[in-house]
């Protein structure tokens, strides 16, 4: 984990001075580190009201500099177009994490559940996805 600067959580401050339905959850651990962050703005927000039937989650593992997975929640628009929804970086892919992707997010999202998730097929997504999602078809990408 990474020491917080300013920079990080001060740009996605001076963000929020210009879009006020920007959202950001975070936390520091006690050493004052940056732990799991995750940030939608209104776009992404907006979007997900109007194509959130159907999502992804896409986790690239430790290709920034920080070596922390990147999450993004993206689907597709009417003109097949991706949407983002929401991007997060947690520490790791445990099921601690993504219990609190999709806590922050579906809070985040207004408790709008989708009707079906795809993932890569990662047992620990897949019982945050059954604890959050129960009702949502969970497929697993190809």
């Amino acid at each position: 984990m990474e020491r917080v600067s300013k920079g990080s959580l001060g740009y996605l401050d001076c963000l929020s001075t210009k879009d006020p339905y920007l959202y950001v959850e975070y936390k520091i651990d006690d050493q004052h580190r940056l732990g799991p962050i995750y940030w939608v703005d209104e776009d992404n927000r907006r979007g997900y009201m109007l194509f959130g039937e159907a999502i992804a989650f896409d986790s690239t593992y430790k290709t920034n500099k920080y070596n922390k997975p990147l999450v993004i929640i993206v689907s597709v628009n009417q003109h097949f177009e991706t949407c983002v929804f929401g991007l997060a970086l947690i520490l790791d892919e445990s099921e601690d994490a993504f219990f609190w992707l999709l806590r922050v997010f579906l809070y985040c999202m207004g408790n709008k559940k989708s009707k079906v998730v795809l993932t890569d097929g990662d047992d620990r997504i897949a019982l945050a996805i059954r604890y959050f999602l129960p009702s949502s078809n969970h497929r697993i990408c190809a």
